[in-house]
């Protein structure tokens, strides 16, 4: 007897249905695929403590350091932290709402006295440490080495010990020598070398006449070598509460603002050339930033631009303010000024590509009423003159060789708005998001098509077979009463229900020996 064959029906899904299951799953894998990096930057970044008066720096246009501050609660409790974190500017783009922020690896807790504020840091030349330096009694001098994650704690120079508190230091990266304007006895400039162990020249007065730096006797062996720089008695108005930045154009530091001394109309723009000890008045034109202190500077472009924000005036109120000023040509521009409710002064900065950002922070309203600011960075795009809310990497910096000369002075900004971006010629981080967004429902949509078109072509055959099978055998009737049919091979054929037109009927196969 012929072996029998026991079929299970059971419904298939239609074609035109799975094709729609299909391109459903394929574009919500790739919106996860979209969503998760987001979502997990959101979740898993740490928030750091809104401060004021940290330490900081930047590192390569690729992270923001800060160390420390003041974290501002109430007008009786302003505790000092020793947080330690970095903002990673390398990415393409984020948004404000989610900047990424990490902890720096360290391989022991950060040490006791760095819980404080009104301190500075200075990176190394090959940016691989960085340098802590808190003046005042009893005040202190701290390395740490990134790449092996250790603090080393520093003999702190005698001149620096006794010196007021704001002071800012910079490295000159071209040989690695740290300057502190007013960093040694509140008089003189100090100079740490971690190298050498020769002194170098100061200058007396704006000139390149130099006179005998002072050296540091105290410092032992192998920490580095101390001296002291003259400072012009214009220089010295500017106390504390300056800024003090490295120009790579230039290869000068470039000293602003400070309390003003006897002299209010002094000069509050100067140039130190280390090369030659050289103390000159920067001269320059357009729309000329006040005299402020706590405010922030850094270089944009290759050094061929620095960018100033906020600070305090001489009416102690915090300002929202933003200059440009081209170095090639000297002349200022001043960018939108933010919403009063985002003043602010003392805080950090950074520059990468287009993006200038600002972190932390306090507002102050009048000289005895301040308020702290949310965590939330700021982000100022130098191309389109405006604050936005997302950060760009992208540059549009021009070399000098292929700029004309007209193109060499800053646009004036017209729009005032601080909240909504202009168009670029570059792509910025949205433009590329909705790019790749639809491309994506391009793929899906091609992946659809060529599915439907499989299954259009799978079901023609199936019919064609269907028509074969009526035109040369009689439709097999099967049993109506159970969904298990017994059917037989005859010559090679399978006979049995469901050969009918439009029947959507699969079919689970059982062979299995037919009873006698």
């Amino acid at each position: 007897m012929a072996p029998l064959i026991t079929l299970s029906a059971c419904k298939r899904l239609s074609p035109p249905f799975q094709s729609t299951l299909w391109l459903w799953a394929i574009l919500n894998f790739f919106s996860i695929l979209l969503i998760l990096p987001t979502t997990f930057v959101a979740a898993l970044n740490p928030i750091p403590i809104s401060v004021y008066a940290m330490a900081y720096a930047s590192i390569n246009e690729e992270k923001l350091i800060i160390q420390g501050g003041v974290d501002y609660q109430t007008p009786t409790l302003t505790p000092n932290v020793n947080q330690l974190m970095f903002l990673d500017l390398t990415l393409p783009f984020w948004d404000v709402t989610s900047p990424p922020w990490s902890y720096i690896p360290i391989g022991v807790p950060i040490p006791a006295n760095l819980t404080t504020a009104f301190h500075s840091m200075s990176v190394s030349s090959d940016r691989n440490s960085f340098m802590i330096w808190d003046p005042n009694s009893p005040g202190s001098l701290t390395s740490f080495d990134m790449s092996k994650e250790t603090w080393t704690p520093l003999v702190v120079p005698a001149g620096f010990q006794i010196s007021e508190k704001g002071l800012k230091a910079a490295t000159n990266p071209l040989t690695g020598k740290v300057y502190i304007p007013l960093g040694d006895r509140k008089m003189l400039m100090l100079v740490w070398d971690p190298v050498t162990t020769s002194f170098g020249a100061g200058a007396a007065a704006l000139g390149p006449t130099p006179s005998v730096a002072v050296p540091d006797g105290t410092l032992p062996s192998g920490a580095g070598t101390v001296s002291s720089e003259l400072m012009p008695d214009a220089v010295k108005e500017g106390m504390i509460g300056y800024t003090w930045t490295w120009c790579p154009s230039r290869k000068t530091f470039i000293l602003f603002g400070g309390i003003p001394g006897t002299d209010p109309t002094a000069p509050y723009l100067h140039e130190f050339q280390p090369k030659g000890s050289k103390w000159t008045v920067m001269n320059t034109t357009g729309s000329v930033p006040p005299r402020m202190t706590g405010s922030c500077m850094e270089p944009a472009y290759k050094g061929t631009k620095m960018i100033l924000f906020g600070g305090k005036g001489a009416d102690q109120v915090s300002t929202g303010s933003i200059y440009i000023l081209d170095l090639p040509t000297m002349v200022w521009s001043q960018g939108p000024n933010l919403d009063a409710m985002q003043n602010r002064s003392h805080m950090a900065c950074a520059v990468a590509g287009d993006s200038f950002v600002v972190f932390g922070g306090v507002r102050r309203t009048d000289p005895n009423t301040i308020f702290k600011v949310d965590p939330t960075p700021l982000v100022y795009n130098i191309n389109s003159n405006m604050w936005v809310s997302r950060f760009d990497r992208g540059s549009h910096y021009i070399e000098p060789s292929q700029t004309s000369t007209k193109s060499t002075k800053p646009a004036q900004p017209t729009d005032t708005s601080p909240s909504v971006p202009s168009p670029s010629s570059g792509l910025s981080g949205g433009a590329i998001a909705g790019i790749v967004t639809v491309g994506l429902v391009i793929i899906g949509a091609i992946i659809f098509f060529l599915i439907r078109k499989r299954n259009s072509q799978r079901q023609a055959a199936l019919n064609d077979a269907e028509r074969g099978q009526q035109g040369g055998n009689p439709q097999y009737e099967g049993p109506s009463s159970s969904e298990d049919a017994i059917v037989s091979l005859n010559d090679g054929r399978l006979e049995g229900p469901g050969t009918g037109r439009g029947d959507d009927t699969s079919y689970m196969v059982e062979i299995r020996p037919a009873a006698d």
